[in-house]
């Protein structure tokens, strides 16, 4: 990612570090849910607090290199179309494991609106919009669930698909990777406004060095190795299960 001719090669290694941890949680999934290891990673709290980390991670630079692109609303859009594909495959491939409303269509959809809004946002104090998106984000981060902080909601706003984009899934919803645009919206405009704050502190100097060369790969190609690297690991697993299974 660059500012300007120069590389934050910071950004590229953190992104890249996120992209491997997620390799590998997604491995170890497949593994549990081939039977191969005991671990149940949807229930276990170390797992759940590993998952969360990650996404975490990629919302919060995916915001702060926003104002790094040239092109926001192409990438947007082309993000958009990503998470169609894989909405499509995994419902007619994985009808158990489908993704609806996943991560790369929650990025599409953050550029885009981010994009529409960009007047407004930039006449917001980069230092007062980091604080107040981080505040929403803490205020609003039980939504799916059916609360603010811990005040229950009104089921009724827990209707259909339209709500449970927003953050409202209705009963029955699921998605094995879901990531409405409440609270997690909020997520994507702290790192949006830290990307402010640090470049009115003059501090994206510090974000250049070091490189890491493979992690920093990673970091600079983590979309096509993201959309590659489950339809890799999962039909691998599954010959080698019946490879084992057939000796």
């Amino acid at each position: 990612m660059t500012s300007g001719k120069t590389r934050l090669c910071v950004i590229d290694a953190v992104r890249g570090a996120a992209l491997i941890s997620m390799i590998i949680y997604h491995f170890c999934r497949d593994l549990s849910s081939f039977g191969l290891i005991s671990i149940n990673m949807t229930t276990s709290s170390a797992c759940i607090i590993w998952q969360r980390s990650i996404c975490i991670t990629f919302i919060l630079i995916s915001g702060f290199c926003f104002s790094l692109s040239g092109r926001p609303v192409k990438n947007g859009i082309v993000l958009l179309l990503w998470g169609g594909v894989i909405t499509a495959v995994t419902a007619l491939l994985f009808p158990r494991d489908k993704i609806v409303f996943g991560i790369l269509t929650f990025m599409g959809c953050a550029a885009l609106m981010t994009a529409l809004f960009s007047l407004m946002l930039k006449k917001i104090s980069p230092a007062f919009g980091l604080i107040s998106a981080l505040i929403l984000f803490v205020i609003t981060y039980k939504i799916n669930k059916g609360y603010i902080l811990s005040f229950p909601l009104p089921t009724q706003l827990y209707a259909n698909y339209v709500t449970a984009f927003f953050g409202f899934p209705f009963n029955g919803f699921f998605s094995a990777d879901y990531f409405s645009l409440i609270p997690w919206y909020f997520l994507y405009l702290s790192g949006y406004f830290a990307y402010g704050l640090m470049k009115s502190l003059g501090l994206l100097g510090l974000l250049e060095k070091p490189s890491v060369p493979i992690v920093g790969f990673f970091g600079r190609h983590s979309l096509i190795i993201y959309i590659l690297h489950q339809p890799i690991i999962y039909p691998s697993l599954l010959l080698i299960g019946r490879l084992l299974g057939g000796a």
